[in-house]
């Protein structure tokens, strides 16, 4: 529904617009139709109330993200406690409580592996790199372009290995304490 510029009548098409878009009509018009209302604040059909989006809490469904694979032992600690948290009587003390006596371990845990991962990647890139060297040597002008891809990728993939190091020994600093 909408209004020209060119209305004849403007304020009895307005009048006419507020009143199809008004709590009342809304309501009458989902006992009817049993749709979801539009209207804030119109009630349902009982029909409808299941199918109403919620605007208040969390969806049932709502979780916090880890880091998705990054951190598997991380993410298990809250997932096992999550329900202590947004369950029907759950509370922040109580999930934190939960987590607090393996949630240090499992961050330890998630990286020191990601500092192996990251350490074997920079290994593996660095015989591909020596590879990539000799073939150039022996004028490969392929294997001279790919060096220097490879040359870059290693250096990002060392400085995140270092930054990351970085990262694990600041927070094993704060489990710590």
């Amino acid at each position: 529904l909408g209004l020209t510029r060119e209305s004849e009548n403007k304020e009895v098409a307005m009048d006419l617009l507020r009143y199809l878009a008004s709590q009342e009509v809304n309501e009458k018009f989902s006992e009817v139709s049993r749709w979801i209302p539009s209207v804030v604040g119109a009630k349902p059909h009982e029909q409808s109330v299941p199918f109403q989006m919620l605007t208040e809490g969390y969806l049932a469904g709502f979780h916090i993200v880890t880091g998705a694979s990054g951190t598997p032992d991380v993410s298990r600690v809250y997932t096992n406690s999550f329900n202590l948290l947004v369950g029907p009587t759950g509370s922040p003390e109580e999930f934190t409580d939960a987590i607090r006596g393996d949630f240090a371990k499992s961050l330890s845990s998630d990286l020191d592996r990601s500092l192996r991962t990251l350490q074997a990647n920079s290994q593996r890139t660095s015989s591909i790199l020596g590879t990539y060297a000799w073939q150039a040597d022996q004028g490969d002008v392929a294997a001279d372009a790919k060096l220097d891809l490879t040359a870059e990728a290693m250096l990002s993939l060392d400085r995140n290995y270092y930054y990351s190091k970085l990262v694990a020994r600041k927070a094993r600093a704060v489990i710590e304490n």
